[in-house]
C-alpha cells in the first residue's frame, strides 16, 4: 500500500525551470495534465520533483495490472484519500459487486464526493498509466474523475503513452495540458547543468550541443552516459558509443524496455529496418519483403519506444540515436559477414533508388 501511493523521494535532481512554469499554467488554465513520453525520459521526476519544489499537496496513486479490477483501484485510492480529507467531509462510498454493472453512475458518485471533501488545493497524479490494457474498465473510471474534478484540483496522468483512451474528450475539449515526448527532450544548457551538477566538466557549448546531439536530449541515455564517466574515472571524456562491450548499461536498458517485449520476427525486423537512417514504409517494404515493418514502428511510436514520426512528402520515421546503434550492434551479432555485407547493399540500393546518395554512401 505504502509503494503504490507514496510519491516517488528525489535528491539532487536538475529543476527543469521552463517546464516546472508550463506546469504552473497548467494548474492555472486546465484541470488535467498529461506528461507522456519513452522510458527514461524524466517524467516521473519531473513532476515529483516539481511537487516538491512548489510545496503542493498531492495524492499519488501507482497503477499496475492488478488495478484492471476496479474494486482493487477503489480500495487502494480511497485510503489514500483518507489523509488529504476535511475533518467534516463525508466518507466516500464503498464499491461493492453490484457497481460494476453502473460503473460510471457509482465512479460520478465516488469522485463528487472525493473532490467535495478537500477544503484546500491537490494534485492526483495517476503514474504508469500505461500499464492498463485498451480495453481496461478504468479508463472509464479515470474519465469521469477528469470530468468532475473542481476547481481547487487537479489531475496529473504520467503514461508512456501519447493519449490514454480516458483522455480523448478533454483533450479534443482543450481542457488538457499536454507535456510530450518533444518537450521532455534536454536542451543543450540542460544537458550541460546535468553533466556539471554530477561532477562531469563540459568543456565548451560544443562538446554540450554534441552530447546532447548524440544522446537525442534523453534524459537516461544521459546519465548511464555519465555514471560510466565515474565508472571509468574518464571525468571530462564522454562517450555514448554502444561499442564497448556487451556489459554496456544503454544495452542492457534497451534489452529490457523493447526487445523483451517483442517476438523474434519483430526484433529482426528492427534490426533490418535500422539500415535505413530514415524509414518509410515504401522504403522498408522493399528491404525487407513484408508490410509489417511500417504497422510495427508505429505501435512502437504509440507507445514512445524510441521512435519519431516526421512529415512531408511522405512520411517517415526514425530511431532514436543510440536505439538505432544498438539494433546495428545487434545485427553484427545476429548476422554473419557475408549476409550483413548483402543486406547493407540492398539497403544502399533503396536509398539511391529515391535518390537519397548521401545516406546510401553512408
Amino acid at each position: 500500500m505504502l509503494a503504490k501511493t507514496s510519491r516517488p523521494r528525489l535528491s539532487a535532481v536538475y529543476q527543469r525551470s521552463g517546464l516546472f512554469d508550463r506546469l504552473d499554467n497548467a494548474r492555472r488554465q486546465h484541470s488535467v495534465t498529461l506528461v507522456s513520453g519513452p522510458p527514461g525520459a524524466g517524467k516521473t521526476t519531473l513532476v515529483s520533483s516539481y511537487l516538491e519544489l512548489r510545496n503542493l499537496r498531492c495524492l499519488w496513486y501507482q497503477i499496475d495490472s492488478g488495478d484492471e479490477d476496479v474494486a482493487t483501484f477503489f480500495h487502494y485510492f480511497t485510503q489514500a484519500a483518507k489523509n488529504h480529507f476535511a475533518p467534516n467531509a463525508l466518507a466516500l462510498p464503498e464499491f461493492e459487486p453490484g457497481n460494476v454493472s453502473d460503473l460510471i453512475r457509482f465512479s460520478r458518485q465516488y469522485f463528487r464526493a472525493f473532490y467535495a471533501g478537500r477544503d484546500t488545493p491537490l494534485v492526483v497524479v495517476l503514474e504508469n498509466y500505461q500499464e492498463l490494457a485498451e480495453d481496461s474498465p478504468l479508463h472509464d473510471v479515470v474519465r469521469v474523475a477528469c470530468e468532475e474534478i473542481l476547481e481547487h484540483c487537479h489531475l496529473v496522468i504520467v503514461s508512456r503513452h501519447a493519449c490514454p483512451k480516458a483522455l480523448f474528450r478533454k483533450r479534443f475539449s482543450d481542457a488538457v495540458t499536454i507535456i510530450g515526448p518533444d518537450d521532455l527532450v534536454l536542451t543543450p544548457d540542460e544537458t550541460r547543468c546535468i553533466a556539471e551538477s554530477k561532477g562531469i566538466k563540459i568543456s565548451s557549448g560544443a562538446a554540450a550541443l554534441d552530447l546532447q546531439t548524440r544522446s537525442a536530449g534523453w534524459m537516461m541515455g544521459l546519465m548511464l552516459v555519465i555514471e560510466r564517466a565515474r565508472r571509468d574515472n574518464t571525468g571530462k571524456k564522454l562517450s555514448l558509443s554502444l561499442r564497448d562491450g556487451q556489459e554496456e548499461p544503454l544495452f542492457d536498458y534497451f534489452v529490457g524496455e523493447v526487445f523483451r517485449g517483442l517476438d523474434v520476427d519483430c526484433r529482426e525486423l528492427l534490426m533490418q529496418i535500422a539500415f535505413l537512417p530514415k524509414m518509410t514504409v515504401h522504403r522498408i517494404a522493399r528491404l525487407t519483403g513484408t508490410k509489417k515493418g511500417g504497422a510495427l514502428l508505429s505501435e512502437l511510436m504509440r507507445k514512445n519506444l524510441f521512435v519519431t514520426h516526421h512529415g512531408g512528402k511522405e512520411s517517415a520515421y526514425q530511431f532514436h540515436p543510440l536505439f538505432r546503434e544498438f539494433l546495428l550492434d545487434q545485427a553484427a551479432v545476429r548476422y554473419l559477414d557475408a549476409d550483413l555485407r548483402t543486406l547493407q547493399c540492398k539497403a544502399a540500393e533503396v536509398l539511391i533508388s529515391d535518390g537519397d546518395d548521401e545516406a546510401a554512401i553512408d
